[in-house]
């Protein structure tokens, strides 16, 4: 082997064991003990997911997932979090490629939005004719209430979100209302909610129709 064949193998090799030495620190060096009131003052709940989910977690620098039982995304933080026992793992979302959770039989991808200057962009269906994106993050703000002799102040958790419903290759930016997705997906889809009593309330009860509508067609 020429001898500059022989420097760039081995700055490749260097390079492969330090990214692979850094995203193994960059989980050993991030744990911390859970702290349930950590959200105690505040009303609404930061978390993607009600509950923590199976995932496969991709740093950068590192081509393997990191296969984990307890993840969930925090919104507020911007941060992926690994729960074991009484103690967690934060990845600031700077350090996150991608991270594909297992919902339901539905596998959700999600990715930092970097069309805009924070969140997570959401990949929640994709199937040949039909496709559902999200764009969410999350902020804090506080309210004062004046009241006789008393002045309260509340802190609030609100998610904002945007959707993308695809429907043969056209886009629809769409709000989850029951007679705005009927509007793009039609009468099957009208069949399918009355049949499976769907309330169309939030993402889940439209990634719950478009699977029954693919699964029709």
């Amino acid at each position: 082997m020429p001898n500059n064949c022989k420097i760039k193998f081995l700055l490749v090799m260097l390079c492969t064991v330090f990214y692979v030495q850094l995203s193994s620190q960059v989980f050993l060096n991030n744990t911390q003990e859970i702290d349930h009131e950590r959200y105690g003052d505040y009303t609404g709940n930061p978390y993607y997911f009600e509950n923590n989910q199976v995932a496969k977690v991709y740093v950068k620098g590192d081509e393997k997932a990191f296969e984990l039982n307890d993840v969930n995304v925090n919104l507020l933080s911007e941060s992926v979090e690994i729960f074991k026992g009484d103690k967690f793992i934060e990845l600031d979302k700077k350090i996150i490629r991608k991270v594909d959770f297992e919902y339901e039989e539905n596998l959700l991808s999600m990715i930092p939005d970097s069309t805009k200057p924070n969140g997570f962009l959401v990949t929640l269906f994709l199937s040949d004719r039909y496709s559902l994106f999200q764009s969410i993050h999350a902020i804090s703000d506080e309210r004062v209430y004046n009241t006789p002799g008393k002045t309260m102040v509340k802190q609030y958790i609100r998610k904002k979100e945007e959707f993308i419903l695809e429907m043969d290759g056209k886009p629809h930016e769409v709000k989850i209302k029951k007679k705005e997705v009927l509007s793009i997906l039609g009468k099957n889809a009208e069949k399918i909610l009355k049949k499976t009593k769907n309330k169309m309330k939030n993402q889940w009860d439209l990634l719950a129709l478009l699977v029954a509508l693919d699964n029709a067609e």
